[in-house]
């Protein structure tokens, strides 16, 4: 069983409600004060693990465009995680132009 946020995520639709709502909340937070990395890390977990990675690509690319270097070290392997899973995601399903926009992506965010 994961908790994450004081939240049982595995309890089936229950939990993916709970997990959701608290996604929004977390968003809320975020758009108002998008410098608080602690709840920027809660949302990008909640993101993920409710397979939101559109979403998730989202608010890690705000937030490294916008982000200090705290902020780029802390989101930038989280944001190659997400681009990888996208490309895949887009190869398996026969969209070879967006995997390759994902993984050209991919190099930029793996440069030093």
């Amino acid at each position: 069983m994961a908790i994450h946020g004081g939240l049982d995520l595995d309890t089936g639709e229950g939990g993916d409600a709970e997990a959701e709502a608290r996604a929004e909340q977390l968003t809320e937070q975020v758009r108002a004060d998008p410098t608080n990395l602690t709840v920027v890390l809660e949302l990008a977990g909640l993101l993920e693990q409710l397979g939101r990675d559109m979403d998730l690509f989202a608010l890690l690319s705000a937030r490294l465009e916008e982000g200090n270097e705290e902020t780029r070290s802390a989101l930038l392997p989280l944001q190659r995680a997400v681009l990888q899973r996208l490309a895949a995601q887009a190869r398996q399903q026969g969209r070879l132009g967006e995997a390759d926009l994902y993984e050209q992506m991919l190099t930029m965010f793996s440069r030093p």
